[in-house]
């Protein structure tokens, strides 16, 4: 059975002619007009995912989710709860609060203004949100966001089952409440599906409208961004590799072997591609491919030897594996010899250069939780501007990256809740600014120098302190707490 969802008590507004913004209270009962319109801002066709389909009717939505074979109708509150066939949630919208099961759900209500409707946060989430301002808001009072009892699982159900909407990616405790909406935005294929995720927020919230300007903004500068790097005449070749440790296996889960592999996901190959570079493709018999029928998405090796072997004329390396955080770490990975990493000996272009990466340059403090993992699922824009800085970085001459970072020259940066001079302030969408064209016809030796620590992005909130922000500006959301 489906149950209509509404938690939190909401004012009503007297309606006397079709509203022309999507309202942000509830109906007067008295005062429903089925010929109005009631979502006269929709969320547009220009950036969205292919796993979402959202159809509008006068007092309801709804939104087709093939990625889960969801189909979630949003009602109108104070307007009839409709019947629709299919409908796996019914949730009344505007929504006031929510529980979250990840922390990538986290940018996707911040860029709304909506900070603050985050109620609870399911076991251990918490410590992995990097987000200053979050971090200030549950430090400044510790009830605003809470996680839910996980000891007592009736507790943790009744928690959930207390706020409007349960966001998760296959969370736990979805056969015991019915307002959870499977939000898989960072398992979307390519790279403009993510920011399309926007929009289920946005839906949810009743600002379709804020939606789409945000989503434009990102959208618009990472395709300025992309148009720019792309204009070079030398496009260096870039592998993405990942070192996964042997698992001894359990009652549970077999043992699996350690492997090496080349990730080609889709998003991976739309950033190279975006950042003028070029995705390596292995052409040895070492290896095994897997993926989707039509596109290999990984190059599977047995030894670090075989892969090593194949990467030799590669220019960049993106280490994506979740355990390595600095040299020492890619060496155990990667490394066959005590010299692997030293320039003067190597036999791999990108160690001659020092242009090895990986997407850790921000960490949460309890438990180094990457914002690469979190706003940087969104904020597409700000991703494309770290690789470039790396696949070309004279185009960027003024900017210091935020998700990611030579593993030569740099440590990861902890985020605080220091660094959000007010957690009430809505978030911003960053733009990156200040790109010149191409020059370069090579790489050059990443400067054994560490980068200047001042991150040249808003990109957490318009209240994060930034002491010396270079070439960005930020677009700041339209609605406040």
């Amino acid at each position: 059975m489906i149950v209509p969802i509404l938690a939190a008590v909401m004012a009503t507004v007297a309606v006397a002619q079709a509203p022309t913004a999507n309202l942000q209270t509830c109906v007067a009962e008295a005062d429903y007009n089925p010929s109005y319109d009631y979502f006269p801002e929709k969320i547009n066709n220009r950036v969205v995912s292919k796993n979402l389909k959202y159809t509008y009717n006068n007092n309801y939505k709804t939104i087709v989710n093939s990625f889960s074979n969801e189909t979630i109708v949003l009602y109108q509150c104070g307007t009839p709860m409709p019947t629709v066939a299919g409908a796996t949630v019914v949730i009344a919208v505007p929504i006031q609060n929510m529980t979250i099961a990840d922390t990538t759900i986290v940018p996707y209500v911040e860029l709304l203004g909506k900070r603050s409707a985050i109620k609870y946060a399911t076991g251990g989430t918490l410590a992995y949100i990097s987000s200053p301002c979050v971090q200030a808001e549950v430090a400044a009072n510790p009830k605003a966001l809470q996680e839910i009892d996980s000891k007592n699982i009736t507790a943790g159900i009744e928690q959930i089952r207390s706020t409007d909407a349960y966001l998760h990616y296959y969370g736990s405790y979805t056969a015991n409440v019915t307002n959870d909406i499977t939000f898989p935005a960072s398992a979307d294929p390519g790279v403009m599906g993510r920011l399309g995720w926007l929009g289920v927020t946005g839906s949810l919230f009743n600002l379709e409208g804020l939606a789409n300007t945000v989503s434009n903004t990102i959208y618009d500068n990472y395709d300025a961004l992309s148009k720019n790097a792309n204009k070079a005449s030398f496009k260096p070749v870039v592998a993405w590799i990942e070192y996964f440790q042997a698992y001894a296996g359990s009652d549970t889960y077999p043992a699996t072997p350690a492997s090496w592999s080349i990730n080609a996901a889709q998003y991976i190959l739309d950033y190279t591609t975006a950042a003028g570079a070029t995705s390596f493709v292995p052409t040895s018999s070492t290896f095994k491919a897997s993926g989707a029928a039509k596109q290999v998405t990984k190059y599977t090796y047995t030894t670090a030897a075989d892969l090593l072997a194949d990467l030799k004329e590669v220019d960049i390396v993106i280490d994506l594996s979740f355990y390595d955080v600095n040299t020492t770490d890619f060496g155990k990975s990667f490394g066959a010899r005590a010299d692997f990493l030293t320039e003067s000996t190597s036999e791999h272009k990108f160690i001659q250069k020092r242009q090895i990466y990986m997407f850790n340059g921000e960490t949460s403090p309890a438990n180094g939780g990457s914002s690469f993992f979190e706003s940087g699922t969104v904020e597409i824009n700000i991703v494309l501007a770290d690789l470039i800085s790396a696949t070309h970085p004279e185009t960027l001459p003024n900017y210091n990256p935020t998700y990611i970072r030579n593993i030569f020259n740099n440590d990861p940066d902890v985020v605080t809740a220091s660094q959000c001079a007010d957690f009430k302030i809505a978030a911003v969408a960053p733009v990156v600014k200040d790109f010149v064209a191409p020059t370069a016809t090579a790489l050059p030796v990443a400067s054994a120098t560490a980068a200047a620590s001042a991150k040249a992005t808003t990109s957490k909130s318009a209240g994060v302190v930034n002491s010396a922000v270079a070439g960005v500006v930020a677009f700041a959301a339209l609605f406040m707490f």
